[in-house]
């Protein structure tokens, strides 16, 4: 008898790597803001937990399909019959999603924002 195993990676592992997508999200928009000093209390006590990182991630973005898919996920990974190899996949699908999206804030990021002031012209 020939048995084939699959080496797969753990949901657990896969949902580690999300909340740490979203975290680097959450964290690069509170700093678009200049919310990070007063976030940064409630964002360190979430750590890395995906469910109050997507809380955290409705209030700051507008993207609404990315939120669903995560809280989708979410729910899926915390039910103990569904198949693993499904979700494995629907968390590749996500990685591949924030990691672009990452790379964009972090390209929009390199932008310095110069501040317009308001220039007196000297009075004669």
């Amino acid at each position: 008898m020939l048995k084939v195993g699959l080496n797969l990676e753990s949901v657990g592992t896969k949902t580690t790597q999300l909340a740490s997508l979203v975290y680097t999200l959450v964290k690069f928009e509170l700093i678009r803001r200049d919310a990070y000093s007063r976030w940064r209390k409630y964002l360190n006590e979430v750590g890395l937990r995906l469910q109050g990182l997507i809380s955290y991630m409705n209030v700051l973005y507008d993207d609404d399909q990315l939120i669903y898919s995560l809280k989708s996920y979410y729910y899926k990974s915390v039910t103990p019959d569904y198949d693993k190899l499904a979700l494995l996949r629907e968390a590749n699908e996500l990685l591949e999603t924030l990691k672009e999206k990452v790379e964009k804030m972090k390209l929009l990021s390199e932008f310095q924002v110069q501040s317009i002031r308001n220039i007196v012209p000297p009075q004669t």
